[in-house]
């Protein structure tokens, strides 16, 4: 299969079938205007990547709610300590 000049074989289209990614409104954040984060342009890619046909919509997930336990287990407890007292 070819898709914008790029060959893809069986176990790279699987691959592709296999790509989960987060997506979700609350992850886009109001900048001010010229910041150097344009939000914009992370609210258009997983438009794009439809339009592309690069993935489905099956890709996208919504993330859950993380687990203390999860935190835990790629930070350390002082950091999440720290981090949770920034409300």
């Amino acid at each position: 299969m070819k898709i914008n000049g790029f060959i893809f074989t069986k176990n790279i289209i699987f691959l592709f079938y296999m790509l989960k990614i987060a997506n979700h409104f609350l992850y886009a954040h109001p900048l001010p205007k010229g910041h150097r984060f344009p939000m914009e342009k992370y609210e258009l890619l997983p438009l794009q990547l439809l339009h592309e046909g690069i993935v489905e919509p099956a890709n996208f997930f919504k993330p859950s709610i993380i687990t203390v336990k999860h935190i835990l287990a790629v930070h350390t407890e002082e950091y999440w300590l720290k981090l949770k007292s920034l409300n």
